[in-house]
């Protein structure tokens, strides 16, 4: 008999989001509830758009993007649509309001980010 695995790709849209910290424009920490008393922190990367590096030779415009993702990131009711994690370790995800606008678009459109 052969034997063959199988793999499920899981997406899985979260509203019960807590932001620890900003990281860069891009990334942030967040404690995500994935079941009742069930609560994983990790590292979420905005799909969608590219943000400047807080470090480097375009420090100033990373901070500027990373400023804005706190701003529009500390009012409540965002949801995180994820399906994947990169290399890093972080989850991929589309980050929006509920029944809102996303980041990626907002970063964009603020020029704070480029598509990705």
């Amino acid at each position: 008999m052969r034997s063959c695995s199988l793999s499920i790709l899981l997406c899985v849209t979260y509203f019960s989001v807590q932001v620890l910290r900003i990281v860069d424009g891009d990334t942030f920490e967040a404690k995500i509830s994935i079941w009742p008393n069930q609560d994983v922190t990790t590292f979420v990367r905005v799909l969608g758009v590219d943000t400047p590096e807080v470090r480097g030779p375009h420090a100033v415009v990373g901070i500027l993007a990373k400023d804005f993702t706190r701003q529009w990131i500390s009012e409540p009711g965002i949801s995180i649509h994820g399906c994947k994690f990169d290399s890093f370790g972080r989850l991929l995800g589309r980050v929006c309001r509920v029944g809102g606008e996303c980041l990626d678009d907002v970063l964009v459109r603020e020029g704070h980010g480029v598509r990705r």
